[in-house]
Parts: structure tokens; sequence; C-alpha cells
């Protein structure tokens, strides 16, 4: 496809994203992360890690940041964006079953999941959450919507570490939000490794607590639009 040859050959997939990308998998994911983890883990450091879950993000994309994002970061522009924006615009949706069919209904935001083209803009508008946690100098690994977002200490650092932690977390939130996008609280998960080191329950615990309490302070009060793919 051209979009993605496009990506391709200016490297501008993100780096640590291994969804809807050729020779990268749910496996490459799950290597990349496993091996940095048990890697630190061997040094003598704590690995904890946190799961970040987008909720219907293919469905709350918004078209016009969407144009934006590409024409600014990705540097289409003229008739590949033309063709981009007429794909985008005048959208309809409609259900069919046991032979009927709705009446179509226009979509104000959202591009199909199940298509060709979705899931590579998909990739474009949440491509920036990977430059904010490297400002963060933490690490990550995403795999469609779902993030593993992992960092080390030593034992009793934790202390050090928590502030770009959370700072990290509040700013994915402020992005998420400006960009009428949610974190899925109930799914967010967070782990500590090794078990077996004296601190490691507490400091998985503290930073829990900690995240949490960031998340709800900054949670977006946006109401999400959908859309079906058909």
């Amino acid at each position: 496809m051209a979009l993605s040859g496009y990506l391709s050959e200016h490297n501008l997939f993100p780096p640590f994203q291994s969804a809807y990308r050729k020779l990268h998998s749910a496996e490459t994911a799950l290597l990349k992360v496993f091996s940095d983890i048990t890697t630190d883990i061997d040094s003598g450091q704590l690995a904890l890690l946190s799961i970040l879950d987008l909720s219907a993000v293919f469905d709350t994309v918004d078209h016009d940041i969407l144009i934006q994002r590409l024409t600014t970061s990705f540097r289409i522009q003229e008739i590949p964006l033309c063709w981009l924006q007429s794909y985008l615009t005048d959208l309809t949706q409609s259900v069919q079953f046991t032979g009927q069919s709705t009446s179509p209904c226009h979509i104000e935001c959202g591009v199909p999941q199940g298509s060709v083209l979705g899931p590579l803009l998909f990739l474009i508008y949440t491509a920036d959450v990977g430059h904010i946690i490297k400002t963060h100098g933490l690490l990550h690994h995403c795999y469609a919507d779902d993030s593993q977002l992992y960092f080390f200490c030593r034992q009793g650092d934790d202390d050090i570490l928590k502030p770009a932690v959370l700072a990290c977390i509040e700013d994915v939130v402020r992005w998420t939000t400006s960009n009428h996008l949610q974190l899925n609280l109930s799914k967010m998960s967070f782990f500590g490794a090794p078990q077996h080191a004296g601190c490691t329950s507490k400091t998985v615990e503290c930073f829990r607590r900690a995240m949490v309490t960031s998340q709800l302070q900054c949670r977006s009060t946006t109401t999400a639009c959908t859309s079906i793919a058909i």
C-alpha cells in the first residue's frame, strides 16, 4: 500500500509500535518487553511495568486533528492529502441484519478498524504517545491501542523514579484528553519483579496508588462519539 510504503521509506512508523506493520506482531512486542525486563532483573534492578489501554480509540479519532497531524508531523501534502481528506469526508454507516439495513448515518469521527487504511491512520493519530514517554526517559512498547510502560530502579530508589513516572502518566492523560481519547482505568495494571525482593510489593503498591490518583485527577470528561465498520 502507498501510505505504508511511504511511512516505511521515511522511517515515520512509531519505532516501538508492533501492530499493523510488516515483520512486526504481538510476538515481537512480547519478546522486546520480556528481553528488556529480564536483562535488567539479571543486573539486580527492580522492574516495574504499567499496562495502559485506550478506550474505543478507533471510534474517537478526530478527523480534523488527524488531517493536521498528517500534514505537520508526517509531511503528507497535495494530492495524497486530498485523497485522505476525501476518504474521511461524508462517511456513513449502516447495520445489516437478516437481510435488513438501517438508514445510513453520518460519521463525525473515527476510522474503520477492519479496513486497510484505518489501522495506519490510527498509528499516525496516536504516534505522539511514544514521543511523550520518551521525553520522560522511560521505556515503552505498544501493540495497537495497548501500551506497556516500563522502567527500572535499584531497590530503595523508587522515590527518585516516582516523580518521573507520574509526570509521564499525567502528560499522557492530558494528551489523550486534548485528542478526544481516554485511558481505560478499569484495565490499567501494574506489576513488579522480582517477586522475591523484599520491597517489590511495597514499591508496586505505592506506584499503583499514586498512578490511579493521578489519572483520576486528569480523567477526561469528553463525550466519545462512536462509529461502526460494517
